[in-house]
């Protein structure tokens, strides 16, 4: 496909596309979601900004869309690194000078060309991730210790920092892959769930309530 090789796909349309939009370049307007051709809908559902669908068939020809941005209340992106590390921590048999010494070594052994992998297994002490050869997944702001997530952001892609200290002990780390993730269906699927979570709990409340009711007993007097 001409677009999939590298061509403008707005030039494309201008150049192949037989709908009235062509001539700016096939951009359409803002239009929510419920608003569109279902078979619009259901193609673009789950797509990422910048993406394409596969050919699509209607009544009146053949489509290809792109998702040119998003926007509203749950529109939102995350800068998120994908990021490995291995951890000492000090201890009453290794002080932090021995610690930091012998971190260092192993990072020199990365450097040499040792498996980061391996090395984390060996000898990281974070519980979390040493079994994963010291990978931590996708993480974005705001979740890692303070000098940790400061290194992250600083570091390039598939450089090994400096040995750094952190509250948990001394580390050093390498960051693996970089990108910006649309959180918009995860924050629609929170959002789902707390609304059906708030609707269950009252109408539990509701038949708890009546429960208690039925099995009260009552003591009337009689004032006359």
């Amino acid at each position: 496909m001409r677009i999939e090789s590298g061509e403008d796909f707005g030039k494309v349309a201008e150049e192949v596309s037989i709908s009235a939009n062509a001539i700016d370049g096939g951009i359409m307007k803002w239009r929510k979601s419920l608003d569109m051709p279902e078979l619009f809908s259901n193609a673009l559902d789950k797509k990422k900004v910048n993406e394409m669908t596969d050919p699509l068939e209607s009544g009146s020809g053949f489509h290809i869309l792109r998702l040119e941005d998003k926007r509203g209340s749950f529109v939102q992106e995350e800068e998120q690194w994908s990021s490995r590390h291995i951890l000492l921590m000090p201890s009453a048999i290794r002080d932090e000078e021995s610690s930091e010494k012998e971190l260092n070594d192993i990072r020199l052994r990365v450097i040499n060309g040792e498996d980061f992998g391996e090395l984390a297994d060996e000898f990281s002490q974070d519980p979390g991730s040493a079994k994963k050869g010291g990978e931590l997944g996708w993480l974005g702001k705001g979740v890692l210790a303070d000098e940790f997530e400061k290194t992250m952001i600083e570091s390039e892609i598939n450089e090994v920092s400096e040995v750094f200290q952190t509250e948990f002990g001394f580390h050093f780390l390498e960051v693996l892959e970089k990108r910006n993730h649309d959180k918009t269906d995860e924050l629609i699927e929170d959002r789902a769930y707390q609304l059906l979570y708030a609707r269950k709990y009252d109408e539990e409340l509701e038949s708890t309530l009546r429960s208690i009711r039925a099995e009260a007993f009552v003591e009337i007097k009689d004032l006359d």
